[in-house]
């Protein structure tokens, strides 16, 4: 995330930890964009391989898929999801301030359950606050920052990778699924199911449209259902 304004630009904070000093034309904002600012020619980072992203222009549009022409000179579609535009960021002393002067944002427009076995387990506040079994454990800011017991423990990326104590230990892909050193141990459903290892585990609601709340409620189990394996 934008730590703050450098001599050159802005002052990156990266999942690992490492700071670096980015010039604006290095860096693109991890949003998903609206469908209004899609358009024929529109300057983009598209998913290609993985969760890696590349540079391009947008060909044609078709519905909610995005041709994509790379600078390479290949080709490939995309779902807006996958796309990040790359827009020219404001002047570095303007961001400087709004770190400053900003209210946080909300993380929710409105708050997420996670249930278990039929029991609630997880609350989810539109400010990030996380219960878990009615007891406030830690929470999510809306820049993917996580707490827990007030000390800085991961990230959740707006790709869907979460980091623990520094190190990527897994992600949530786009088809909802969780993997952890390569292998697939869980998936969240569209219509909120939670599966471990191909059994119904709990569910999570609302779920809707919006990947972010698969990935908000990916990284609670992450860091609180030891279940999933990513802690002890």
């Amino acid at each position: 995330k934008i730590d703050s304004s450098c001599a050159d630009g802005y002052i990156v904070l990266f999942d690992d930890g490492d700071t670096k000093c980015c010039t604006p034309d290095r860096i693109v904002p991890d949003i998903i964009p609206s469908s209004d600012e899609i358009e024929i020619d529109t300057p983009v980072l598209a998913l290609w391989d993985g969760w890696k992203f590349y540079p391009g222009t947008i060909n044609t549009v078709n519905g909610k898929e995005y041709e994509i022409a790379y600078s390479d000179g290949d080709t490939g579609v995309a779902s807006l999801e996958q796309l990040r535009v790359m827009d020219a960021l404001p002047p570095a002393t303007a961001i400087s301030s709004t770190l400053v002067e900003s209210e946080p944002e909300p993380l929710l427009d409105e708050p997420m359950q996670i249930w278990k076995d039929g029991s609630l387990w997880a609350e989810i506040s539109e400010s990030g606050t996380i219960w878990i079994d009615g007891s406030q454990v830690g929470g999510i800011e809306a820049g993917g920052d996580i707490y827990v017991d007030g000390s800085h423990a991961g990230k959740l990326t707006g790709s869907g990778y979460i980091w623990i104590n520094g190190s990527q230990e897994g992600e949530l892909d786009l088809q909802g699924r969780f993997w952890r050193s390569s292998s697939n141990v869980g998936s969240i459903i569209v219509n909120g199911d939670i599966y471990l290892h191909g059994s119904k585990w709990g569910e999570a609601q609302p779920i809707d449209a919006s990947y972010f709340r698969s990935q908000v409620a990916a990284v609670v189990l992450a860091f609180f259902a030891q279940d999933f394996g990513f802690v002890e």
